[in-house]
């Protein structure tokens, strides 16, 4: 019965699909709701960027005749240009039954906002248009503060109590009025640091998951190595590796400490050491063909940005 009604509505996140269907449905746990939609995991968390279950709810509704549900409703055109060739073809085989999903991203762990967030003018909109408030895919993007449709910051979390969902059966829709159910406090939105260059973060990225992309992971990090002054070069030779670090320390001087926390949990200095965190640092942000296992979008956005790439002129005209 849960099945014959599942439906995903305009921007809908993914994986929220399964907390709106439980408000809606007759089962007493979330995790009944959860079993009978095919999935295996009731801990639905707002930034996976790829999941068994993703793979299970894609198939459900690409059934229905919704194309590309991964891709528009999830990360997969967020995700998919910083994937190798390998990578993205093992993504497929994943997605068409054929082997298990085996996808670590690097600095998956260490993103800030790691909670359901929601705009309080989007709830008032989709309580008129579709009876109850619903999780937005664009507005769980890491490095978006802000929901791009009305300008207003990001909620999800309560200053009263400390109150945030990091998992979907903790809120399993976005509180209407924007109060917080554990103390009745309104939940404002995002009123922290936000910078021209955070913003230009922001456009970046929302336009990555809005649209599918022709760029690549190679035309992506060689963007990165002509910055550094290396394009052509073997990597490890002594000139290489001098020129990546001092790459990396001119980022490390210049880069905004108040924009890595908000963005990070690993970005404070100790003493003299580092304040860029180790995922800016990754071979795989400038070498196509490191081993490394992918690395997250964020952290190639601020490395494409730091080598002074027009990231929303690049993407923009992707779509």
């Amino acid at each position: 019965m849960i099945l014959h009604r599942l439906e995903l509505l305009p921007g809908e996140h993914l994986g929220a699909v399964a907390g709106r269907m439980h408000v809606l449905s007759i089962h007493g746990t979330f995790t009944a709701t959860v079993k009978a939609l095919g999935l295996g995991s009731p801990p639905i968390r707002p930034q996976r960027l790829s999941h068994a279950d993703d793979i299970a709810l894609d198939a459900i509704f690409r059934a229905k005749r919704i194309a590309q549900p991964w891709q528009t409703h999830g990360y997969g055109h967020y995700l998919t240009p910083f994937l190798s060739l390998p990578e993205q073809n093992m993504l497929t085989a994943a997605w068409a039954g054929y082997t298990p999903l085996r996808l670590r991203v690097t600095g998956q762990n260490n993103l800030q906002h790691r909670y359901w967030r929601w705009c309080t003018d989007c709830i008032t909109e989709d309580y008129e248009l579709h009876g109850m408030p619903y999780y937005h895919r664009d507005h769980q993007l890491p490095g978006v503060f802000h929901c791009h449709r009305h300008q207003c910051g990001l909620s999800g979390h309560c200053a009263g109590c400390g109150f945030s969902a990091k998992l979907l059966s903790e809120q399993l829709i976005p509180p209407y009025e924007s109060l917080c159910p554990h103390c009745g406090h309104w939940m404002g939105g995002y009123d922290g640091h936000f910078s021209e260059r955070m913003n230009e973060i922001e456009l970046a990225s929302l336009a990555l998951a809005q649209s599918a992309s022709t760029l690549t992971l190679c035309a992506l990090t060689q963007l990165v190595t002509d910055s550094m002054g290396i394009s052509g070069e073997p990597m490890r030779t002594v000139k290489s590796i001098k020129a990546i670090n001092a790459w990396f320390q001119q980022m490390d001087a210049q880069c905004d400490p108040l924009a890595l926390t908000a963005y990070f949990t690993n970005s404070e200095r100790h003493g003299k050491g580092w304040q860029l965190p180790p995922q800016l640092r990754n071979a795989r942000g400038y070498h196509e063909k490191s081993a490394r296992d992918p690395l997250h979008p964020l952290a190639h956005l601020l490395l494409l940005q730091h080598a002074g790439v027009d990231l929303v002129g690049l993407l923009g005209s992707e779509g």
